[in-house]
């Protein structure tokens, strides 16, 4: 297969701001649904041995990965000029081979 000819587009700062804001609701549903997993399990086949070290792990991950939603909103965060409008649209977190990978 022959590469594509020619240069690739560039995405737009609002087009970036409106990917991180999906890319970032996305990871938040990933991360509440493996904890939902995570907690169903537990309390359903080992709700005898819920000792007080698997609270302390599971508020350590929940820890995480607050952690990390912070860090993405933080290199996904605009710059908006006085007149409202994007002025920059923050780190492309979708862009291939990038930071946020």
């Amino acid at each position: 297969m022959a590469p594509p000819k020619g240069k690739q587009g560039t995405k737009g700062n609002k087009q970036i701001l409106e990917e991180n804001k999906q890319t970032v609701k996305f990871y938040v549903f990933m991360e509440f649904g493996a904890t939902v997993f995570n907690l169903g399990c537990n309390v359903l086949f080992n709700w005898d041995d819920f000792t007080t070290a698997r609270w302390f792990w599971l508020v350590f991950t929940l820890a995480v990965y607050f952690g990390c939603i912070q860090f993405l909103l933080y290199m996904s965060k605009p710059k908006f000029g006085e007149d409202g409008k994007v002025t920059d649209g923050g780190l492309d977190l979708n862009m291939e081979a990038g930071v946020a990978e």
